[in-house]
């Protein structure tokens, strides 16, 4: 009789302790998607078919250039200047919208793993709970570092909508290199997002794997 309590308790504290990890897996895998889907949003948010409208208002198309020869002695070219700016900033807008659509499609990934780990009531080690709160973390600075910028590039450029003009040259230079610092700082942003997410797919993966 001792000895079925024995192991009706300790039958009981192995139900309860593989209920309790279940339920703190499912409640890091949950928070992991929500971070994952959140920083998709932040990220698609500068992907609008208004950010589209506003990165060709860095038209001042080339018609409206006037290509001048630089000596040593002359005062820096803004026609030239513009139009190199504007060049760089549709190449970094482009680049930008590369890394995101990598991102989403990683991020689909994670949610397959995640949802099968859970389906399948998987137990994820120790280390791996561990690595999984830390890219937790880290996404939410990501995203928390694109939230800071919001309003520094895209809205600055659609601010210069109708004063494309040479009396305005210099201004619209100076904007352009905030504008390009903006975004050479949120495609490193991006860059780094897309090595973490692909860090945290693999490691769910070898779950689905084994």
């Amino acid at each position: 009789m001792k000895t079925k309590k024995i192991i009706l308790s300790i039958s009981l504290v192995l139900i309860a302790l593989f209920s309790f990890v279940g339920c703190t897996e499912n409640s890091l895998l949950d928070s992991l998607v929500k971070q994952s889907e959140s920083m998709t949003a932040t990220a698609s948010s500068y992907q609008s078919e208004d950010v589209d409208s506003d990165v060709e208002l860095l038209s001042l198309s080339n018609e409206n250039y006037y290509v001048l020869t630089l000596s040593e002695d002359d005062e820096p070219n803004y026609f030239i200047l513009a139009n190199e700016l504007r060049l760089e900033l549709i190449a970094l807008h482009n680049e930008i919208v590369v890394e995101v659509d990598t991102i989403k499609t990683t991020v689909e990934s994670i949610k397959t793993s995640v949802f099968s780990i859970q389906e399948r009531s998987f137990v994820l080690l120790p280390g791996d709970e561990e690595a999984i709160k830390a890219y937790v973390e880290t996404i939410k600075g990501y995203k928390e570092n694109l939230e800071a910028t919001r309003g520094l590039a895209y809205f600055r450029i659609s601010e210069l909508a109708g004063s494309y003009t040479r009396d305005n040259l210099e201004n619209i230079v100076q904007v352009f290199q905030e504008v390009k610092e903006v975004l050479e700082y949120r495609l490193e942003i991006l860059r780094e997002g897309v090595v973490v997410f692909n860090e945290i797919d693999t490691l769910l993966l070898d779950y689905m794997e084994s």
